[in-house]
Protein backbone atom coordinates (compact mmCIF):
# COMPACT_ATOMS: atom_id res chain seq x y z
CA UNK A 1 0.00 0.00 0.00
CA UNK A 2 2.63 2.20 0.76
CA UNK A 3 4.39 1.95 -2.69
CA UNK A 4 1.06 2.72 -4.56
CA UNK A 5 0.54 5.74 -2.43
CA UNK A 6 4.40 6.72 -3.28
CA UNK A 7 4.15 6.13 -6.97
CA UNK A 8 1.10 8.02 -6.79
CA UNK A 9 2.52 10.70 -5.49
CA UNK A 10 5.55 10.86 -7.32
CA UNK A 11 3.01 10.65 -10.36
CA UNK A 12 1.64 13.93 -9.60
CA UNK A 13 4.32 16.04 -8.81
CA UNK A 14 6.57 14.69 -12.14
CA UNK A 15 3.06 15.85 -14.34
CA UNK A 16 2.60 19.20 -11.93
CA UNK A 17 6.58 19.58 -13.26
CA UNK A 18 5.97 19.47 -16.50
CA UNK A 19 6.95 22.63 -18.64
CA UNK A 20 4.31 25.19 -18.67
CA UNK A 21 6.16 25.56 -22.37
CA UNK A 22 4.92 22.20 -23.76
CA UNK A 23 1.92 22.66 -22.51
CA UNK A 24 1.74 26.27 -24.40
CA UNK A 25 3.12 24.76 -27.65
CA UNK A 26 0.21 21.95 -27.59
CA UNK A 27 -1.93 24.97 -26.67
CA UNK A 28 -0.26 26.72 -29.74
CA UNK A 29 -0.64 23.88 -32.40
CA UNK A 30 -4.38 23.93 -31.50
CA UNK A 31 -5.05 27.44 -32.52
CA UNK A 32 -2.57 27.64 -35.19
CA UNK A 33 -1.10 24.86 -37.14
CA UNK A 34 -3.25 23.26 -39.38
CA UNK A 35 -1.69 21.63 -42.43
CA UNK A 36 -5.04 20.98 -44.58
CA UNK A 37 -6.69 24.27 -43.36
CA UNK A 38 -8.96 25.81 -46.21
CA UNK A 39 -10.72 29.24 -45.78
CA UNK A 40 -14.48 27.77 -46.08
CA UNK A 41 -13.49 25.78 -43.09
CA UNK A 42 -12.86 28.93 -40.56
CA UNK A 43 -16.41 28.59 -38.92
CA UNK A 44 -16.06 24.53 -38.38
CA UNK A 45 -12.63 24.67 -37.44
CA UNK A 46 -12.32 27.74 -34.94
CA UNK A 47 -15.80 26.29 -33.24
CA UNK A 48 -14.47 22.62 -33.65
CA UNK A 49 -11.32 23.54 -31.25
CA UNK A 50 -13.38 25.67 -29.18
CA UNK A 51 -11.09 28.95 -30.14
CA UNK A 52 -13.73 31.70 -28.66
CA UNK A 53 -13.85 32.71 -24.77
CA UNK A 54 -16.66 33.11 -22.65
CA UNK A 55 -19.60 33.35 -24.92
CA UNK A 56 -18.28 35.90 -27.33
CA UNK A 57 -16.66 35.27 -30.78
CA UNK A 58 -12.64 35.99 -31.06
CA UNK A 59 -12.42 38.28 -33.96
CA UNK A 60 -9.37 37.25 -36.00
CA UNK A 61 -7.43 33.79 -36.16
CA UNK A 62 -4.60 33.15 -38.52
CA UNK A 63 -3.84 29.21 -39.65
CA UNK A 64 -0.56 27.88 -40.55
CA UNK A 65 -0.83 25.66 -43.43
CA UNK A 66 2.21 23.54 -42.31
CA UNK A 67 4.00 20.54 -40.48
CA UNK A 68 4.39 20.87 -36.52
CA UNK A 69 8.52 20.24 -37.28
CA UNK A 70 8.01 23.67 -39.57
CA UNK A 71 6.25 25.69 -37.32
CA UNK A 72 8.36 24.69 -34.78
CA UNK A 73 11.39 25.59 -36.73
CA UNK A 74 10.78 29.12 -36.45
CA UNK A 75 12.37 29.51 -32.89
CA UNK A 76 15.54 27.34 -34.16
CA UNK A 77 17.06 27.89 -37.46
CA UNK A 78 14.15 28.33 -39.34
CA UNK A 79 13.48 31.97 -37.87
CA UNK A 80 15.50 35.14 -36.87
CA UNK A 81 15.29 37.16 -33.95
CA UNK A 82 13.62 40.24 -32.89
CA UNK A 83 13.90 40.42 -29.08
CA UNK A 84 11.77 39.53 -26.32
CA UNK A 85 12.19 35.95 -27.43
CA UNK A 86 10.03 36.83 -30.25
CA UNK A 87 11.12 35.01 -33.88
CA UNK A 88 10.20 35.92 -37.60
CA UNK A 89 10.17 33.30 -40.18
CA UNK A 90 12.53 33.32 -42.74
CA UNK A 91 10.47 31.46 -45.20
CA UNK A 92 7.08 32.45 -46.10
CA UNK A 93 4.13 30.19 -44.92
CA UNK A 94 0.68 29.84 -46.43
CA UNK A 95 -1.32 31.48 -43.62
CA UNK A 96 -5.42 31.43 -43.51
CA UNK A 97 -6.70 34.19 -41.75
CA UNK A 98 -10.08 34.04 -40.21
CA UNK A 99 -12.12 37.00 -39.44
CA UNK A 100 -15.77 37.82 -37.83
CA UNK A 101 -17.97 40.89 -38.31
CA UNK A 102 -19.53 40.34 -34.75
CA UNK A 103 -17.98 39.09 -31.98
CA UNK A 104 -21.45 38.47 -30.40
CA UNK A 105 -22.55 34.93 -30.94
CA UNK A 106 -23.35 33.17 -33.69
CA UNK A 107 -19.75 33.17 -34.36
CA UNK A 108 -19.27 32.84 -38.50
CA UNK A 109 -16.04 33.64 -40.45
CA UNK A 110 -15.21 34.37 -43.67
CA UNK A 111 -11.07 33.35 -44.32
CA UNK A 112 -8.68 34.94 -46.75
CA UNK A 113 -5.43 32.98 -47.60
CA UNK A 114 -2.00 34.99 -48.44
CA UNK A 115 1.59 33.80 -48.02
CA UNK A 116 3.58 35.26 -44.85
CA UNK A 117 6.02 35.84 -42.59
CA UNK A 118 5.19 34.62 -39.53
CA UNK A 119 6.43 35.93 -35.86
CA UNK A 120 5.77 34.03 -32.60
CA UNK A 121 6.69 34.03 -29.31
CA UNK A 122 9.09 31.20 -28.43
CA UNK A 123 9.82 29.43 -25.27
CA UNK A 124 12.72 26.45 -24.70
CA UNK A 125 12.85 26.19 -28.59
CA UNK A 126 8.70 26.59 -29.18
CA UNK A 127 6.08 28.82 -30.48
CA UNK A 128 3.67 30.35 -27.80
CA UNK A 129 2.28 33.18 -29.01
CA UNK A 130 1.38 34.11 -32.56
CA UNK A 131 2.53 37.74 -32.55
CA UNK A 132 2.01 38.86 -36.05
CA UNK A 133 2.19 37.86 -39.60
CA UNK A 134 3.35 39.98 -42.99
CA UNK A 135 3.50 39.81 -46.88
Amino acid sequence: MEIRVFALVLLLVLSAALPAEAQSWGMFKRKHVYLNMNTPSCTQKITYENINYGGTCKYKNSFIKATDTQVQAICQRGGRPLGGNLYESTAQFTVVTCTTRDTTPPCIYSGSQSLKYVTVKCEQGYPVHYQSDRS
